[in-house]
């Protein structure tokens, strides 16, 4: 499947906010509410809130992969974002995360298969650096294209 299925070039933020958890779950949802008509913004922020308070998606290695299920989302979709600096996210190794994959999904579909692919990729320290230096959400978007494997 082509990534534009569920990564568009407007889904890309180059420079997230600093801010808590719950800013940067805001910040990640945002670009979605213009991608994805009827997506109600409370019940995908508490979505993610609630995941993330089962155990933080803050994987490791720079990595965190905030996902849940809302019943207004009517596809898989995924929002990328980067912060040179780094942002505190709980992840499982005690570093601040620089790349950030969010998955929203409607509660039927089967997401895991999207997640795990993204969460593949992005997971290659080549890929991550070439991401964190990236002029810009374009460019993001081609560095994503090429290492996605349909």
């Amino acid at each position: 499947m082509p990534l534009s299925l569920y990564l568009e070039p407007g889904q890309i933020l180059p420079d997230l906010p600093a801010g808590d958890r719950d800013v940067i779950l805001a910040a990640l949802v945002a670009p979605l509410l213009t991608a994805l008509p009827g997506l109600d913004r409370s019940e995908a922020l508490d979505a993610l809130r609630r995941r993330e308070d089962i155990g933080s998606t803050g994987i490791g290695g720079g990595l965190a992969i905030p996902h849940a299920k809302a019943a207004s989302c009517p596809r898989i979709a995924v929002v990328l974002a980067r912060s040179a600096q780094g942002r505190r996210f709980n992840a499982a190794d005690g570093r601040d995360c620089h790349i950030f994959c969010m998955l929203l999904a409607p509660p039927e579909a089967m997401h895991l298969a999207v997640l795990g692919a993204f969460a593949r990729i992005l997971k290659e320290n080549a890929l991550q650096a070439r991401l964190l230096t990236a002029p810009d959400a374009a460019a993001m978007w081609e560095l994503m294209n090429c290492a996605w494997k349909d």
